[in-house]
């Protein structure tokens, strides 16, 4: 399909994709630990979580949780991504990305545009003045190296959690909606 259009916007349009999203549900959480610890490519941190504490901190009202399905033309290509966010430590108009993992199935698709989007508006229904996030570099996640940066979030001169990190934040205020060719479902 993406031979018989002239640009990449265009074959995005010609897509008609849509996302679904929500916090996480129980009936989602063997794919959600499945997505989350098999995930190396999109993967700003490489957290992993065994069943339990992805029960325990979809379950938990500190936490933010997010999950997202890419639908298109030709089908639904089901729960491709996932987000964890966290008040800072004694920040809670603060929230962190402690996780955030995306299948390379849907890759330059800018499924990640919209689903920070999302997690903007999420954080402003939080009180959040501000999104942040880090990256740890790994052999194999070069490929989400400049994920903040091309989102709009700038780079802070914090100490990061491990040497090579980078910290990031974000102004829900000044925070523009991505464009993309994605348009939003409600969950059943």
């Amino acid at each position: 399909m993406r031979g018989s259009f002239a640009s990449m916007d265009g074959f995005l349009s010609g897509l008609k994709m849509s996302v679904v999203s929500g916090p996480f549900t129980p009936v989602d959480l063997p794919r959600l630990t499945q997505l989350i610890n098999k995930t190396n490519q999109f993967n700003p941190t490489t957290r992993r979580y065994n069943g339990e504490e992805i029960a325990e901190i979809a379950a938990s009202p500190e936490y933010t949780t997010l999950q997202f399905r890419l639908l298109d033309r030709f089908g639904d290509n089901g729960l491709v991504s996932a987000m964890i966010l966290r008040p800072g430590p004694g920040q809670p108009d603060v929230l962190e990305i402690e996780s955030w993992v995306m299948s390379c199935r849907v890759f330059g698709r800018q499924l990640e545009i919209e689903a920070m989007n999302i997690a903007v508006e999420t954080a402003r229904r939080r009180g959040a003045r501000s999104i942040r996030a880090d990256y740890i570099p790994t052999t194999k996640n070069g490929v989400v190296a400049e994920l903040y940066s091309s989102l709009g979030f700038r780079r802070v001169h914090e100490t990061p959690p491990v040497p090579g990190a980078t910290r990031w934040s974000l102004s829900v205020a000044e925070c523009a909606a991505g464009t993309t060719h994605i348009d939003r479902v409600k969950a059943a």
